[in-house]
Order: C-alpha cells, then structure tokens, then sequence
C-alpha cells in the first residue's frame, strides 16, 4: 500500500490538475499530463496554436501535430504515453481485482455475477455464460479460472490491432520493428523480407531482456560500490580535517599576534575545500542514487514483462530495450577527478615564519593525490611556455620554476642563470604576456 501511494503521488499524478492521470499522454520532451488538461493548457495559449502545436506548461517544449486541421480538443489523441508510465498505470490500476458481475448479460443489460473468468477473452462469465462458452468450438479450449474461490483475476493487455480491431496482433516485422496482424502484413509490409510470428520472436526478446536486466543489475551493484567508497572518502576527509585544524594551531604558537590573521584564512580555506570537496561527493552520490532509482524500476518493469504472460508487454520492452532511451539507463561515469583519492595536507615553513614575523609564510593547504597513478596512462602535453625574452643575451637556462595565482591568473615564475634574471609568464585578455626582474648575479632557488 505504501508503494502504491508513493508511486502515485511520485510518478502518477498530473502536474496540472494534480490528480492520477486519466488518459495520460507523454510529449516528446518526455513530460506526462493527463490529455484533457494539456489540451485546455494548449488552448489558453495563442503561440502554441499558432504553431500548430501542444506545449509542455514545465519546459514550453513544442510536440507538433501530425493532422493540425483538426479541432484543438482532438490534437492530443495520437499522442501515446511512455512504455514506463503505462506500465505503472496498469500494475498499480484499481482493474487488477477480480470483476463482480458477468460481462456478457452486462452487455445484455443485466447483473448476473459471474462465477469464473476466460483468460484468453478476459471476460468474467456467469454459469449460463460460461456453459455457451464451453459449447463453442473457438473457445472451448480457453483458460477458464473458477472464481468462487476469491481467485486474483490479471488483467492482460490484449493484442489486439489498432487499425483492425478484430484481428490479433500474430506476426513481428523485423524490417520496421512492429507488431502486425494478418491485414497489416498483406496490406503494408508486402515488400518487407523478415516477418515471423510472434510466437517464434518471443524467446528471442526475452533472452535480450534478460541480458539488459543482468546489465542493469551489474550496474546497480556498480552504484553500491561507488557509494560506498564516496561515504569513506567522506569519513576520511572529516578526519584528516581535524588533524589539519590541529597542525594549524599548533604553528600559530611561534608568533600568536601576527599569526592570528593567518590562521583565520587557513582555517577558512580548509573549511573551503574541504566543503567543496564533501559538497561534490555528496552531488555524486544523489547522481549515483537517482540513477540507481532509475536502474531498480526499470528492472522491476522489465522483470515484471518477463513473468507475466503478456506478448505486448514483452514486445513493448524488448523495442524499449532496443531504442536509444534505454541506452541513457546507466550508471553515470564518476565527475569526480580531483578529489577521488585525495585530501587536503598543511605545509609548514616555520623557518621563514620566524626570519621574517612582518610577511608571515605560516604554510599553504594543498591537496595530495594518493594511490591514483595509472602505469598504462600517457603523458599528454598541454601547453608550452617560450623563456626566450627579446634582450636576452644569452641562451635562457631555468634553474628553478614555481607556479602562483595571481588576481585569479595563472603566473609562471623561472629563475633565468645565465641572463642573470627571473621571468614571470601569464595570460590577459587571452594574449600571452612576461615580465623580467635582473639581478646582480646568476640566481639560482629564488623563483618561490
């Protein structure tokens, strides 16, 4: 019961009306009303008849019309709903219980209850009926279950052709991908060179549901894992922020007046990154969590196809299994490529901090990629950075490098010995520009 009302409220109910869908139909932008409320929704907008279209009230998406000289109350009827929605509409319907009274004397105008239900016309009969029933040579043979002990009646989907309702859909055109009855194959896919029954196809769609079930099971168990590092990756980083915090008050001792303001900023930028860091761990795992949703109820929808005994609902899967929607049904690639593997680390110089109290150097917070180095991987080359400067004497020879950031700009700083010299190179406004510093003689590990 719990189910049903969260799948209700969740993933059956109108955004319009805010009631279960009656008669829903999917957009192509994939968002579901009822169809008598995106019709009157389409017609309080001029742009959208105008442009001979249904619009979508959530993201204005226009799904154009293929009769538009129809009447705006009757755009809307060829518009299907998804395979997921009408799958959840027919599991979860109030029609899933057995009927009370004998379908064919209720066509006749009376109330005759029924004692047992034909699966194969899926009908409920009462004894009169059901006596006619057993007589005829047609359906004679069918599945008939007693319902004078409160059996569960399924109701199934009937196969039955759109366009020649009295015929059943027997034939599967591997050419256009559809189910056909006998007129459809005669009339429309004479030169079409692979139609089979149905019968024939189904094992086939089966075994490739299946494989997508198992794949999507691999994936849910590739989401558990993933989760599971993510919240020790968590654990960790909490951790090493606590002993970070403790190696920065420990190095504000030295000198407590002017050290005060820098540990203020450290203390602030570990909250930073270590934030930034947890706040994108946390975005992976709603990611992984929502994809995992998506994983289980496509997996019970698929599931659910294989163990019931309806051809349309495993024919309806296995085109599903074979379009590009289920190809997006995956587990998505981890975005994390800073922070997997890594933590923040506190680098103390306290040597300088005392030499020079009035420009203190109390450390930087860094980050230490661990265990992430991959042997098969390639060096690939990004940039390059020419020393040569245009009143260098000599051949420029870098003795030292060290990379700053300088009012949000990336600085490269080298220490040039043999023009005696350190040279900065940095971009603005997208041109590559340096600058060059002499010195009275040839500098050496002075870049930093």
């Amino acid at each position: 019961m719990a189910m049903h009302r969260t799948l209700t409220d969740n993933f059956l109910t109108c955004s319009i009306c805010m009631d279960v869908f009656d008669d829903p139909c999917t957009l192509v932008c994939y968002h579901t009303f009822c169809r008598k409320c995106v019709v009157s929704y389409t017609e309080t907008r001029p742009e959208a008849i105008s442009a001979k279209s249904l619009l979508c009230p959530f993201c204005r998406k226009m799904t154009k019309v293929a009769d538009s000289n129809r009447p705006v109350e009757e755009w809307a009827q060829e518009v299907k709903p998804s395979f997921l929605i009408q799958g959840l509409m027919d599991s979860f319907a109030p029609c899933s219980q057995g009927t009370n009274n004998c379908n064919l004397c209720d066509d006749d105008g009376e109330a005759t209850p029924a004692t047992s239900w034909c699966s194969d016309c899926e009908v409920s009969l009462c004894g009169g009926c059901l006596k006619a029933h057993v007589r005829n040579p047609s359906s004679r043979h069918h599945d008939v279950s007693d319902m004078s002990r409160d059996v569960k009646v399924k109701k199934r989907r009937k196969p039955l052709c759109k366009e020649h309702p009295d015929q059943r859909m027997q034939f599967y055109c591997k050419d256009c991908k559809k189910l056909q009855c006998q007129s459809c194959c005669t009339l429309y896919h004479r030169k079409c060179e692979s139609i089979v029954s149905l019968e024939s196809v189904l094992p086939e769609m089966q075994n490739t549901l299946q494989t997508v079930k198992q794949k999507l099971e691999t994936d849910l168990a590739t989401s558990n894992t993933r989760l599971a590092k993510k919240g020790a990756q968590c654990t960790e980083i909490n951790e090493n922020k606590s002993s970070l915090q403790s190696q920065v008050r420990s190095a504000t001792h030295t000198a407590i007046d002017l050290i005060k303001k820098k540990e203020r900023q450290l203390l602030e930028q570990i909250d930073v990154i270590t934030e930034k860091q947890i706040g994108q761990l946390k975005g992976d795992m709603k990611r992984e969590a929502i994809a995992r949703q998506m994983i289980r109820q496509h997996s019970e929808l698929l599931g659910r196809a294989l163990e019931s005994e309806s051809d349309v609902d495993i024919c309806e899967m296995y085109l599903w299994s074979e379009s590009e929607e289920a190809a997006t049904v995956s587990v998505p690639e981890s975005g994390m490529e800073d922070v997997s593997g890594g933590k923040a680390c506190f680098i103390h110089d306290r040597h300088l901090m005392c030499g020079k109290l009035n420009d203190l150097h109390l450390g930087v917070i860094d980050i230490i990629v661990e265990d992430v180095f991959d042997s098969t991987s390639t060096a690939v080359l990004y940039d390059t950075v020419d020393m040569q400067a245009e009143d260098d004497k000599e051949k420029p020879s870098p003795f030292d490098v060290a990379v700053f950031v300088v009012d949000n700009t990336d600085t490269i700083v080298v220490t040039d010995y043999d023009n005696k010299c350190v040279k900065s190179f940095y971009k603005r406004n997208k041109k590559s520009c340096q600058s060059k510093l002499g010195v009275q003689s040839a500098p050496l590990c002075i870049a930093k």
